[in-house]
């Protein structure tokens, strides 16, 4: 097994799932109009980065709808996000199936990034894409509350 396959392999196991189906017929689609054709409109190829984009998102998403829980706003003034941010227990209170991979990830710059931005916006660009973020996490907790409801009244 390759270093890639091994970092895979800690991506919880329907995310992992969803995204060889969507690269997997994301290609497929690509190569047979490729065959078609012998070439690939733009608005094709953006159609199928798009939804591996939407896999991801989905992904971050399920990994980080409780993240705000765990900042404490007072010290964020502080570079180090692991002063403001309390990722054991953020890792600890997660579903236990995205726990390896969240132990890997917030030990990445990508995170640290993350909460730069998110702590000290640059520009109005980074504050609308934290705020799409954040509502998206929003309306996914109403949905699951929702679900949950639904399923406690029958």
């Amino acid at each position: 097994m390759n270093k890639f396959d091994e970092d895979f392999e800690i991506i919880p196991v329907s995310y992992r799932e969803r995204l060889y189906v969507k690269i997997g017929s994301g290609m497929f689609y690509l190569n047979s109009h490729i065959l078609k054709n012998n070439k690939c409109k733009d608005i094709e190829i953006e159609m199928v980065v798009n939804e591996i984009r939407q896999v991801f998102f989905d992904f971050f998403k399920s990994l980080f709808i409780n993240y705000r829980e765990f900042i404490n706003y007072s010290k964020r003034s502080d570079p180090n996000f692991e002063h403001y941010f309390d990722k054991t227990l953020f890792i600890n209170k997660s579903n236990e199936n995205n726990r390896p991979f969240l132990k890997k990830f917030v030990e990445t710059q990508m995170i640290q990034s993350f909460f730069d931005k998110k702590m000290n916006p640059k520009n109005s660009d980074e504050i609308l894409q934290l705020l799409f973020f954040d509502e998206n996490l929003d309306l996914m907790k109403i949905s699951q509350q929702s679900n949950k409801s639904k399923l406690n009244v029958c």
